[in-house]
């Protein structure tokens, strides 16, 4: 819930309205739109989860856990946790 809160919210910041004009959510969907959101809500998420969290202790795949995303997001998420 919280991941797809923060990917709405990254579409109404860092989005184009033209861009989205029919709205069809999907954890898959492969428009780069979407996965401008889904990395910006990462990067969302992961500045509050662990902006006080020394780097080295930094785990980006319980954070993909705790989310529930899929494995084909680790990249995305490891960048997102190592620059919070």
């Amino acid at each position: 819930m919280a991941f797809r809160l923060a990917h709405e919210l990254s579409h109404i910041l860092f989005g184009s309205v033209e861009q989205n004009r029919v709205y069809a959510f999907s954890i898959g969907a492969t428009k780069s739109s979407e996965r401008i959101a889904h990395e910006q809500a990462m990067h969302i998420i992961a500045k509050y989860v662990f902006q006080d969290t020394p780097v080295e202790y930094r785990n980006y795949i319980n954070f993909m856990e705790s989310l529930g995303l899929p494995s084909y997001f680790e990249d995305m998420a490891r960048e997102a946790v190592m620059q919070a």
